[in-house]
């Protein structure tokens, strides 16, 4: 990865003395730290923004344009800490860089990286598995065998990412590197440890993919697996309306008769 440049900031964010107003409430500020970066044409901008304390600070991240377009990126789905954005500029100019929050934030720490590229950033595990590039999926794991086993901020496998995006050939590459077919992740924000959490089938099964539904199947994925509120896959594929997933599901054993709490 070629860097052209970079710039790591981090603290206190109230340490700024700047505000966000939100568009949709102005009258709604925030404490925000702003920045300026220069990005040259064909150059990608890669902004990483993470809390130093997920409970107190959700980040939000607001890049503006060298023409003055805005676009906001709250924490990720799936990592409750961070958020990442990129852009492939064609242009090149001046972007605004703007790291706030959603909420309390006066007692949240932050890091900020910036860092500008000449040629466009490797996927990582989770983003090649939910592509199905499977070129960047295996030499991930030519690299670190254990990458397999690797879960995201909310446990999230590889696996998780590639079957709730249909992507039955990086199923495959994970699944052949020894991945846990019944591997478990937190569903939801509000979530509870004392039950059982989604698996790759929940996913599969509600994205209504079929192929991946079976891979998953074959490979010893259990058709009853409770996940919050006492879901199971078959749950998911009703609420996905895919009949063909409904029935894969059942031949292979699926309770058609259960019940959610």
């Amino acid at each position: 990865m070629a860097f052209a440049q970079s710039a790591r900031y981090g603290g206190a964010i109230t340490d700024s003395g700047e505000t966000y107003a939100d568009p949709s409430g102005p009258e709604w500020t925030t404490p925000a730290a702003r920045f300026e970066v220069e990005v040259d044409a064909g150059q990608t901008l890669l902004v990483t923004y993470e809390s130093g304390d997920a409970s107190l600070l959700y980040p939000r991240l607001i890049l503006e344009s060298p023409s003055g377009e805005r676009s906001e990126d709250d924490r990720q789905p799936d990592v409750a800490s961070t958020v990442v954005a990129r852009v492939d500029d064609a242009e090149g100019g001046t972007w605004t860089v703007t790291a706030t929050c959603q909420g309390e934030c006066e007692h949240g720490r932050y890091s900020l990286a910036i860092d500008v590229l000449d040629e466009p950033p490797l996927p990582t595990l989770f983003e090649a598995a939910a592509t199905g590039d499977i070129d960047a999926l295996r030499a991930i794991l030519a690299e670190d065998e254990s990458a397999v086993f690797w879960s995201d901020g909310a446990r999230r496998t590889a696996l998780m990412h590639a079957a709730r995006a249909g992507q039955a050939g990086a199923m495959r590459a994970l699944l052949g590197a020894g991945a846990d077919v019944n591997a478990q992740a937190i569903d939801t924000a509000d979530f509870s440890w004392d039950q059982p959490q989604t698996t790759a089938l929940h996913d599969a099964a509600g994205g209504g993919h079929p192929e991946a539904v079976a891979l998953l199947l074959e490979a010893g994925a259990d058709p009853d697996a409770l996940a919050m509120d006492g879901e199971t896959p078959l749950h998911h594929a009703v609420h996905g309306r895919s009949p063909e997933v409904v029935h894969l599901l059942l031949e292979a054993g699926a309770d058609g008769s259960a019940a959610t709490d």
